[in-house]
């Protein structure tokens, strides 16, 4: 009888310990994303309850896959499905990426565990030998976290639309598993030390390649949002060269004006009315729309954007020091500001009082950080995802990538973005690394 609940407590515990480590392992692919309200109460009641079934469901009698395979673990695994979507605010196919990769990560992180304390301590005794697996699997998943699972951020969704490298993912994975878990029960104890540690390095490699799978296929969405940006870089340069031309047609056509009209001055003609007058000082104003802020790139974009909100009768102000981005890339640059400006434009458009068309830029140096804030009027209400303003266009999967491309942008150069809206005026805040400061080693 005492040899009977022995065996039982043993099997719970080491079903038990297979959930803390799927957890550990499912948690680090979980930190970026989303909470549900409530979340430490939530995680509180859900955590006891998912150990608590681990423990009940290994005292039923296992299930065997193929006469070898017991069938416990991805039965916690299951559990752990839902556990991801009460926990945290993702989809169907969210919750089934994160809870691969946890799985694949366990089981690549135990096996190391197991192989490494084999190899280096095999006469140590069991205490020693579970309190380093504990520490060793902890390290292993903070180590797969830097590698993996930091990729999932909180601005970018998780996006798997490449449904057959999600199923490839899962498949190599289960395929790893079953075939380690026959080799070895076939084996029994007649193989030497170096044969299992080439089966355990061939299910440490097979985890990691579905790892591989997974988040090349999360990839997918940044591989786009680069794409859409380069797009946008080839569409604002077309309109670069647009607005170029026209200004120069009409800067020539009001020179030609001008000189017939000194021409007439100077042989004694009539004097110039005062629309003539007026018409050759709005032909002026042009090179005022003209930026200048050390930076090229900025100049264009900022001329560009100038001459637009002179186009719907938007007033826009400007005060930029361009030096601070010399270390952002030209395309980088037309992302971030081209569509900051394009998204105010667009607001502002909505609002017919013409005094309230009105954007407001600044880009200065704050310590370590360069700072860009815009401001501008929007009549609308604006809604909102973790700080980030949603469209409002029907096609989503078509739309919103010019926010995207910021949030891209933005981390691709270490800082942060926050958007906010007050009353009627929407605020752009970000902040990014600035460059070293010239003539600094």
């Amino acid at each position: 009888m005492m040899a009977q609940i022995e065996a039982l407590v043993t099997g719970c515990s080491q079903a038990v310990q297979f959930c803390l480590q799927l957890m550990l392992a499912t948690g680090i692919q979980c930190v970026s994303l989303k909470r549900r309200p409530w979340f430490l109460l939530r995680l509180a009641c859900a955590a006891p309850l998912l150990i608590l079934l681990s423990g009940w469901l290994d005292r039923l009698e296992p299930i065997s896959y193929l006469g070898w395979l017991q069938m416990t673990p991805f039965e916690i695994w299951v559990l752990m499905l839902p556990v991801c979507c009460f926990l945290f605010d993702i989809t169907l196919k969210e919750m089934l990426f994160v809870c691969l990769a946890g799985m694949a990560t366990q089981h690549s992180c135990i096996i190391s565990t197991e192989l490494i304390l084999r190899l280096c301590l095999p006469e140590a005794s069991a205490f020693v030998i579970d309190l380093l697996a504990a520490l060793l699997y902890t390290l292993l998943c903070g180590a797969a976290y830097l590698i993996f699972a930091r990729k999932i951020n909180r601005e970018i969704d998780i996006r798997i639309r490449a449904n057959l490298l999600l199923l490839v993912a899962a498949v190599t994975m289960i395929f790893t598993m079953v075939l380690r878990r026959a080799a070895v029960d076939n084996l029994g104890n007649n193989y030497s030390l170096m044969l299992k540690g080439a089966i355990d390095l061939y299910g440490v490699m097979g985890c990691l390649v579905s790892l591989w799978v997974l988040f090349s296929n999360n990839t997918i969405d940044e591989m786009r949002v680069e794409q859409m940006m380069m797009e946008q870089v080839m569409r604002m340069e077309e309109e670069k060269h647009r607005f170029s031309q026209a200004t120069i047609d009409t800067i020539s056509l009001k020179c030609h004006d001008l000189k017939h009209q000194l021409e007439r001055l100077q042989a004694g003609g009539n004097e110039i009315s005062r629309q003539e007058l007026q018409e050759l000082a709005d032909s002026v104003t042009v090179y005022s729309k003209i930026a200048k802020t050390v930076s090229d790139v900025l100049d264009s974009i900022l001329t560009q954007e100038s001459l637009c909100c002179e186009r719907y009768h938007i007033h826009f102000t400007c005060i930029a020091d361009g030096s601070q981005l010399r270390h952002m890339r030209s395309a980088d640059l037309y992302s971030l500001f081209g569509n900051a400006i394009d998204n105010a434009i667009e607001a502002v458009q909505q609002e017919p009082e013409e005094e309230k068309r009105v954007i407001f830029l600044k880009v200065t140096r704050s310590g370590d950080y360069v700072s860009i804030h815009l401001e501008n009027h929007c009549p609308g209400q604006v809604t909102f995802r973790d700080g980030i303003p949603q469209t409002d266009k029907t096609d989503r999967e078509q739309h919103g990538y010019g926010m995207k491309s910021m949030q891209y942008v933005v981390r691709k150069y270490g800082g942060n973005l926050v958007c906010r809206q007050e009353g009627e005026m929407f605020y752009l805040n970000i902040l990014l690394e600035a460059p070293e400061e010239e003539g600094q080693p």
